[in-house]
């Protein structure tokens, strides 16, 4: 059986980051995850919040 692999990233947003527990370490631990399983050929899949108040076209 072939393997089924993906990275899922779910709600990583910019102004979490601040108030978050070691927020910016976890950013740069997702960023490192997602370029290895990028350079290895895995799919990362983003899911990102949608709500009233934000606005289409801004950063997450």
């Amino acid at each position: 059986m072939p393997s089924r692999r993906a990275l899922v990233v779910i709600g990583v947003q910019h102004a979490m980051v601040a108030l978050a527990h070691r927020g910016a370490e976890t950013v740069a631990a997702i960023a490192g995850l997602s370029e290895r399983a990028r350079a290895a050929g895995v799919p990362v899949v983003t899911v990102l919040h949608r709500g009233a108040d934000l606005v289409p076209g801004t950063e997450p």
